[in-house]
């Protein structure tokens, strides 16, 4: 039978477990609402100082960069018209000190009245603890399209899923 400084060791463990992945969620739900609301500053806080976000042809590879594409042409004008970045909720593992989030994203424009769907994503977020709470070290974002990219990425996710 378990002595109480067992119990207590277990029940610790599980708490800090369960904080961490509400962290890790909260993470991943702030973006959308920061990329839509022109808060690049807070949407590139998201990541460590270099973090990698590797979206679909291009890659960032600080928060500045981050910065400069959420204050670029492209995604001003996108915003303006009306857009939603809407992740879906992610599988999290957690190891340590690292952890990763496999999920989908979805990308919408408003066109009149509607909404059209310009793109849908897998995704992988590779997460670090870092003394300012958790942050996003490498983001990778590949269309959906049928390509073997996208589907690796999702099945590095599943095998990870297994493992856990």
């Amino acid at each position: 039978m378990p002595s109480m400084e067992e119990k207590f060791a277990a029940l610790e463990k599980r708490l800090q477990l369960l904080e961490d992945q509400a962290a890790i969620y909260q993470i991943l739900a702030c973006y959308g609402p920061a990329a839509d609301s022109g808060s690049s500053q807070r949407a590139a806080q998201l990541w460590t100082e270099d973090g990698v976000y590797d979206l679909h042809t291009q890659v960032m590879q600080s928060r500045q960069d981050i910065v400069d594409e959420l204050e670029g042409e492209w995604h001003q004008g996108l915003i303006h018209q009306g857009s939603a970045h809407i992740m879906s909720l992610p599988y999290v593992t957690i190891n340590g000190d690292e952890a990763v989030a496999t999920s989908y994203s979805r990308l919408y424009r408003r066109e009149d009245d509607a909404f059209k769907v310009l793109s849908c994503s897998a995704n992988r977020w590779e997460l670090l603890r870092t003394p300012d709470g958790w942050r996003v070290k490498r983001r990778m974002t590949r269309r959906l399209n049928g390509s073997d990219e996208s589907h690796q990425l999702f099945a590095r996710g599943v095998k990870e899923i297994a493992a856990s």
